[in-house]
């Protein structure tokens, strides 16, 4: 698998963005499909994380930069640390193989400049289990390079997933984004008929081999 991150400090945000999705051309916008859900364990003043309120999971996803009122972005409301990971999550309903993933922070003025969340990037086909495809720092800064970040795999190498995950682990901020954008293509499952062979195929050598290993 290859794994890039694009420089943000030598490219605005949004012409490194472009670049990202100029060399995936064919993906699809998978955080714009109808029916992505969002999630997370905590949102701030909002108990129930409800949709279409302050601070809730889902405004990570309504392609608007935060304006400062949490209405257009998410926060736990609390840190992250040892043992206690705060995180929004989505759910695309189908598994897809992840090209890009852009993750934006929200600049919250000088008074918090510097103050930050570390993070993984986790994946996962079923939601139990999960592996972590990129980490990275987002800064509170006016500086985009050190606010966002934009992860690409080349075609065909990146993580299949049903469901992201942006998990802060660590920072001096609490856990927050302001956007989450991705990237990606329906993964390829085999046919059930193929997938019937291959398996009476290794059927048939396990028989095999088992044969030859008693006649000797």
């Amino acid at each position: 698998m290859t794994l890039q991150t694009f420089s943000l400090r030598t490219l605005p945000a949004a012409l490194a963005l472009a670049a990202a999705c100029a060399t995936h051309a064919q993906a699809i916008e998978l955080t714009a499909l109808p029916g992505v859900v969002a999630s997370a364990n905590a949102c701030y003043l909002n108990a129930n994380c409800t949709p279409g309120t302050a601070w809730a999971a889902a405004n990570v996803i309504d392609g608007v930069d935060d304006d400062l009122t949490g209405n257009h972005s998410w926060s736990a409301g609390t840190w992250a640390g040892a043992g206690a990971p705060q995180w929004v999550r989505l759910d695309f309903d189908s598994t897809y193989q992840l090209e890009v993933a852009e993750l934006r922070f929200t600049y919250n003025g000088p008074a918090y400049a510097g103050y930050f969340n570390n993070y993984e990037f986790r994946t996962s086909l079923d939601g139990v289990s999960w592996d972590v495809a990129a980490s990275g720092s987002l800064i509170d800064s006016a500086d985009a390079a050190l606010r966002n970040n934009t992860w690409t795999w080349t075609a065909g190498s990146g993580p299949v997933a049903r469901y992201v995950e942006y998990r802060v682990v660590s920072g001096s901020h609490w856990a927050a984004l302001g956007e989450m954008r991705v990237l990606g293509e329906v993964a390829a499952v085999p046919e059930p008929g193929t997938t019937a062979m291959l398996l009476a195929g290794l059927a048939a050598v396990g028989l095999l081999t088992r044969r030859r290993l008693t006649q000797d």
